[in-house]
């Protein structure tokens, strides 16, 4: 009796759990993270999207940040050649402020914490306009991809 028991209890909790085939809203896909919802317009010509959302300090406007980064060219809604990285352990240090980054940082870095890796894509209006930058590499009104991980703040 206690067998038929256990497995009748065992059954009912089975029936109750998705299985890979099931049609579940409750849990994600791994091709959620291609959902073109998944990006935030901040303004015109700055998408931003979360990878990962930090547990530390929180950035704000005017802050000095420590970050790596890695950018690409973006062209054709897709991912060009990549330009530069600052990993593994290049990080840099600096004010989140016009003049001392693109406007794309400026705008598009503030409300991520500590730890959090956030995407952006930022037209060229926002990053370098119609001139060439980094030596040659980033031809004059590119619009950039860029993956950023913020690792220190102050």
């Amino acid at each position: 009796m206690r067998h038929t028991l256990a497995l009748l209890l065992l059954s009912l909790l089975f029936l109750g759990c998705p299985t890979a085939g099931d049609d579940d809203d409750s849990s994600l896909s791994d091709d959620d993270d291609d959902d073109e919802d998944s990006w935030t317009t901040l303004r015109d010509g700055l998408d931003i999207r979360d990878l990962v959302v930090g547990e530390g300090d929180l950035v704000e406007e005017d802050d000095v940040i420590t970050a790596h980064y890695t950018l690409w060219l973006w062209e054709d809604d897709a991912l060009g050649n990549q330009i530069e990285t600052s990993r593994p352990d290049n990080a840099f240090t600096a004010p989140l402020s016009i003049g001392s980054l693109i406007p794309g940082w400026v705008y598009g870095i503030p409300g991520m914490r500590v730890g959090g890796v956030r995407e952006l894509i930022i037209a060229s209006d926002l990053a370098y306009g119609d001139n060439e930058a980094g030596g040659g590499t980033i031809p004059g009104g590119s619009t950039l991809f860029f993956e950023v991980e913020i690792v220190g703040v102050q």
